[in-house]
């Protein structure tokens, strides 16, 4: 089955609903490549065992009595009590955390007041924990939300705090690891398979790998001798050659990692398979049948799936950019 992923950058991701919809009831073990733009085209980055790190989303707005700047002592100065969340929560967290978590407070968005000399009524803070230790995820929230509330209880200001736990690592299996080498060696060369390491990138792929073994891929789409850029950024280029070296390795890793599925219709090397597309609007299944001409053997079905809000144009744009088998 081929699951083109959608709503991936959502969190908790899409493929939460595509495991409730039973999308892999019998399968045995699922495969994924990531565009990755600081490897070459004709390269496919490997790694046993976690490949990816557990990321979850914070939102902090805080709310209190406004005023003027002259008179701060007759305020609960938000801004200030924002600042001090900003640097203290990062700070606070590198010692709460066991430094081997590689735990990693970001914010994304900082928002308060509209005036020079008004203190606002309002502010917020959202952002990102990110750590490569699943058992420190596991009990981030508790700490997280227990130092938020130590942080802002001088300023007399009340927090509303929204905590969206995410993804957990993506942890590959070490057969399926090994099938997916074995892929790349095969379909590629052994030149084309490349050393990777685990990255804070939060990926949804890790839900799969909770219920069946699998291993995630890193797909090289760097033109050789070009710029690097980086995902999720509008400016992101890929050399469009790497879809079909995507396309072959995931085919060849498939047959060298799955068993049959008994009730579909089409097969290739003795294996049957079916392109299971989920797509929230039930478009863009071009990718299905792309795969099928990139690699002769094998016609794909199409079925349509919900997995939540999704964005970007396709499984190679910069917000939507792998292909699970």
């Amino acid at each position: 089955r081929l699951i083109c992923g959608r709503a991936d950058v959502g969190m908790p991701g899409g493929s939460r609903k595509v495991l409730a919809g039973g999308v892999l009831n019998g399968v045995p073990r699922i495969f994924a490549l990531n565009c990755d733009p600081a490897l070459d085209f004709g390269q496919i980055g490997i790694r046993e065992g976690a490949i990816t790190g557990a990321a979850d989303q914070i939102h902090v707005a805080l709310s209190g009595r406004g005023g003027h700047t002259s008179r701060p002592h007759l305020t609960e100065d938000r801004t200030f009590a924002l600042g001090a969340l900003l640097t203290q929560l990062p700070a606070v967290l590198s010692r709460r955390f066991d430094p081997r978590a590689g735990a990693s407070m970001v914010w994304g968005q900082v928002s308060s007041g509209n005036a020079a000399n008004v203190i606002p009524s309002s502010g917020e803070l959202a952002g990102t924990l990110r750590m490569l230790d699943a058992g420190a995820w596991h009990e981030a929230e508790h700490l997280v939300r227990g130092l938020i509330s130590d942080i802002i209880e001088p300023y007399g200001v009340s927090a509303k705090i929204t905590y969206v736990r995410g993804v957990p690592p993506v942890v590959n299996d070490f057969g399926a690891t090994q099938s997916l080498r074995q892929a790349v060696s095969g379909s590629i060369g052994p030149s084309g398979v490349a050393t990777t390491l685990q990255s804070l990138g939060g990926e949804d792929f890790a839900w799969y790998l909770e219920s069946i073994p699998g291993a995630m891929g890193r797909l090289g789409t760097r033109t050789p001798d070009g710029p690097t850029y980086d995902l999720h950024q509008g400016n992101l280029r890929i050399d469009e050659r790497s879809i079909a070296v995507g396309a072959k390795v995931l085919v060849d890793a498939f047959n060298r990692g799955a068993a049959p599925a008994p009730y579909n219709k089409v097969g290739f090397g003795g294996t049957t398979i079916a392109a299971v597309y989920v797509d929230e609007n039930r478009g863009a299944t071009k990718q299905v049948p792309e795969l099928g001409r990139v690699y002769g053997r094998a016609k794909l079905d199409a079925v349509g799936g919900d997995a939540g809000a999704g964005v970007g144009a396709g499984p190679f744009h910069s917000q939507s950019n792998e292909a699970w088998f």
